[in-house]
């Protein structure tokens, strides 16, 4: 059986989070998927149970930092509805 990227990180962040009171309380560092959209890291993140993202906005990351002042407000929509 192979274990998907999503597959660790659900449990992982399962297995880190069971127990400690921090659900719900707990960002994740975007730069590592810079290759997704904001809805599909928005998925990710609920699947997870992470409160919310901390967007990175440089180059290369989810966010291009010239595109900053439009792409925010999307993403920023994008998390609030999921």
């Amino acid at each position: 059986m192979q274990l998907s990227r999503r597959g660790f990180l659900g449990a992982a962040a399962g297995a880190a989070l069971a127990d400690t009171g921090l659900a719900g309380r707990v960002c994740l560092f975007t730069d590592h998927l810079a290759d997704f959209s904001y809805q599909e890291v928005a998925r990710m993140l609920k699947d997870l149970g992470v409160s919310g993202p901390d967007l990175t906005v440089r180059r290369g990351g989810l966010v291009p930092p010239d595109r900053a002042a439009v792409e925010l407000p999307k993403a920023f929509q994008t998390f609030r509805e999921h």
